[in-house]
């Protein structure tokens, strides 16, 4: 039965979301090379493709390098109208642009924070150029990231400030401070956001929010235990002269996976696309034994496996066979709303929600990817549809 709806599925998606599908394939051949080149070639050829959508698609979800580098050493440059072409090569030479301007001002941070003996560790974005990408100007890079002990906060909010950044209580808030009340005894925020002309600094005093209501499995002790964990495993790297505390290769999957999930809920092509990198280049058979471990004990294994089941769907060639064999027998336990979920959040994937401004973190994730899990699914059920509080059966 499951199969039967699964192919069914699979049909339909293919049939109504030709620009999700071909995005796809194209994030997977540029990892793993599969599909083949004569297979999506063939599929340029048979499916109706609306390139507006397309493109918008592409630019969206930051993985415009992907694209330009098949087409250009590929045939099928002759299947794509001219003008998805010239807006695709337009905003590569922006990002280009701005990331070569933002490289060289976030590299100064980071030398000025190592000069001043402040600890902290290099997240997402300014990492992943430098750890698993070839080109230096991969995706746009919006922010720097920086994961901070909380003890460092107050030092490293100060020589920001005094450097021209202003504070910013969330991403919506049109005009900053330039001062605010920190001192030894100010408990920050998980995230804490810092501006200053096309510059954005993020400093994360825990590696993911604390949101009870939709992942009850970590709570406040659990998540800083995590953080804890990351900085007593992080390892140095020399970047320009400088060393730099780095994620290792196996706790760079888990970071991502953890970031993905609980603060994007899975959404966002080049998120993925990340991750997909991350096992290709660093993970080996070893690192799954301990990655398994860890995610284990936090009660995440559920979580981690419909992760995987995603990443398989658009990388098919990226796992092992022991990886493979576990989403398969995974897949073969999916029950039917379960499967319409799966093939909801794939879309989603490409389609990240826009959530509403000024509202709570917690209502923010109600999308989230763990409502596949059935007291979950309850709740969000039970948030969204009811006003009373109710329990489904």
């Amino acid at each position: 039965m499951t199969w039967r709806l699964k192919s069914l599925l699979e049909t339909f998606y293919i049939k109504y979301f030709p620009e999700e599908r071909l995005l796809e394939m194209l994030c997977g051949y540029s990892l793993c090379q599969r599909p083949t080149k004569k297979l999506i070639n063939q599929y340029l050829l048979n499916q109706r493709i609306n390139w507006k959508e397309f493109t918008d698609l592409v630019i969206n979800n930051h993985l415009i390098p992907i694209v330009i580098d098949y087409f250009n050493n590929s045939r099928g440059i002759n299947l794509i109208p001219s003008f998805t072409r010239q807006k695709l090569e337009h905003y590569y030479l922006t990002i280009q642009y701005i990331n070569k301007f933002q490289n060289q001002q976030f590299f100064s941070i980071l030398s000025a924070l190592s000069e001043l003996k402040i600890d902290f560790l290099v997240m997402k974005g300014y990492l992943f150029d430098n750890q698993l990408f070839k080109k230096e100007y991969y995706r746009a890079r919006c922010d720097l990231d920086l994961l901070v002990p909380m003890s460092q906060f107050e030092k490293i909010s100060v020589y920001l400030l005094q450097t021209g950044f202003r504070y910013y209580h969330d991403h919506y808030e049109k005009k900053g401070k330039k001062s605010f009340r920190s001192g030894p005894f100010y408990k920050p925020n998980t995230q804490e956001i810092f501006k200053k002309k096309g510059l954005l600094v993020e400093i994360h005093t825990s590696i993911v929010d604390y949101l009870p209501l939709i992942q009850p499995a970590l709570d406040e002790k659990t998540i800083m235990n995590i953080t804890n964990y990351f900085f007593s495993h992080a390892q140095l790297k020399t970047i320009n002269g400088y060393k730099i505390k780095v994620f290792s290769d196996r706790d760079l999957l888990l970071s991502s996976f953890l970031h993905n999930l609980i603060q994007h809920n899975l959404q966002l092509g080049i998120r993925l696309h990340e991750s997909a990198q991350i096992i290709r280049k660093l993970i080996n058979q070893n690192d799954w034994i301990h990655i398994w471990k860890f995610i284990s004990g936090i009660n995440l294994t559920m979580d981690f496996t419909w992760f995987l089941h995603l990443l398989f769907i658009i990388y098919p060639s990226l796992f092992s066979f022991e990886i493979k064999r576990i989403v398969n027998k995974h897949e073969e336990k999916l029950c039917f709303y379960q499967l319409l979920v799966f093939y909801f959040m794939r879309y989603k994937v490409f389609h990240p929600t826009n959530f509403p401004q000024n509202t709570s973190k917690e209502k923010e994730k109600e999308w989230c990817w763990a409502i596949i899990d059935k007291k979950v699914l309850s709740l969000f059920a039970q948030k969204i549809f009811f006003r009373f509080k109710r329990i489904l059966a």
